[in-house]
């Protein structure tokens, strides 16, 4: 969770409602230290949020995001997740 806090901080994103239990799911391309990006999910019955989207910068541009995106579908649907929502004001288009 400290890489992923970190990466987050750095990019500008909120980092205070993360935490590594409960009904929040993340996953992360990278090491324990280091990590390239990171994506998350919130699970609320069969209602889920797509949170906390990021990709370092040495890695955007190369479909990464996209990639984190598309696995954190997969995840929703494994956890029975039917609608799947993303409430930003920073997305920014990105493949």
């Amino acid at each position: 969770m400290p890489a992923l806090t970190g990466l987050l901080a750095s990019s500008g994103l909120p980092t205070d409602d993360i935490r590594s239990e409960g009904q929040q799911h993340f996953l992360v391309v990278g090491d324990r230290s280091s990590i390239s990006g990171g994506v998350g999910v919130e699970v609320y019955g069969d209602v889920g949020l797509l949170r906390s989207l990021v990709v370092s910068d040495a890695r955007r541009g190369k479909g990464l995001g996209g990639q984190l995106a598309d696995a954190d579908e997969a995840l929703a649907a494994k956890e029975g997740i039917r609608t799947l929502y993303l409430l930003t004001t920073l997305a920014k288009r990105f493949s």
